[in-house]
C-alpha cells in the first residue's frame, strides 16, 4: 500500500448504517469520504450490511472490502478492488509476478 498518500486520507470517524446495499454503491461512497478514487474489476457484486461506527472511512473502506471476500491494492491515490481470481491477472499486468513451488526431498539445513 503507498503511505506516501495515506497520511492525507480523513481520519475523522465515520458511522455508515446500511442493509443490504450494492456493494458498488458502498465502495462509492466509502470512496467519496475518503477522497480516494476506487476502481472495481470484473466480478465485484452483491449487497453488503454495514454497521460501523467511529472508526476511519478507510477502515470501513478495508473492512468492507475484506468481508466481502474480495482484495484490493493502493497506489497513487486510487483503490484498486478485485476478486480474488483475478488477482494474480492484475499482478501480472503490474509486471508482478507470484509462484509457489513445492520442494520434496530437501531438509531445513540445505
Amino acid at each position: 500500500m503507498g503511505a506516501d498518500r495515506l497520511g492525507s486520507i480523513p481520519s475523522s470517524p465515520t458511522k455508515e448504517n446500511l442493509k443490504n446495499a450494492p456493494i458498488n454503491s458502498v465502495l462509492s461512497a466509502l470512496g467519496a469520504e475518503t477522497g480516494l478514487n476506487i476502481v472495481t474489476g470484473p466480478g465485484i457484486k452483491g449487497k453488503v450490511t454495514v454497521s460501523l461506527k467511529d472508526v476511519s472511512p478507510f477502515e470501513a473502506l478495508k473492512a468492507v472490502i475484506k468481508a466481502s471476500g474480495y482484495d484490493f491494492s493502493y497506489d497513487n491515490n486510487i483503490v484498486k478492488v478485485s476478486a480474488p481470481e483475478y488477482k494474480d491477472r492484475i499482478s501480472q499486468e503490474q509486471g508482478i509476478i507470484t509462484k509457489t513451488f513445492a520442494l520434496n526431498y530437501i531438509s531445513p539445513d540445505d
